[in-house]
C-alpha cells in the first residue's frame, strides 16, 4: 500500500477543519433560533427586533420556527453525508 502524501494529509486537514466550522456554525444557529423562538413567545418585539410589519407571537413562530427546520434538515443531511 501507498504511503499517503503531504498533500493528501493536507486536503484531509483542510476539508475535516470546513467541516467542523461548518457543523459549528449550523449549530449556533439552531441554537439561536431556538432561543429567539422562546423570546418570541415572551415578548414578539424584542425577538422580532428587524422586523418592520407588526409584531406578532404568531410571526415569531412562523419566521423562527421554519428557520429552525431548515437549520435541523441542513444540520441532518451534512452529517449523513
Amino acid at each position: 500500500m501507498a504511503k499517503p502524501t503531504v498533500k493528501n494529509k493536507s486536503r484531509s486537514l483542510i476539508e475535516t477543519t470546513f467541516s467542523m466550522l461548518f457543523e459549528n456554525i449550523l449549530f449556533l444557529l439552531i441554537l439561536a433560533c431556538l432561543l429567539l423562538l422562546v423570546i418570541g413567545f415572551i415578548s414578539p418585539k424584542t425577538s422580532l427586533f428587524w422586523y418592520q410589519h407588526e409584531r406578532t407571537r404568531k410571526k415569531s413562530a412562523q419566521v423562527y420556527g421554519l428557520f429552525l427546520i431548515t437549520f435541523i434538515i441542513i444540520f441532518g443531511l451534512w452529517l449523513t453525508a
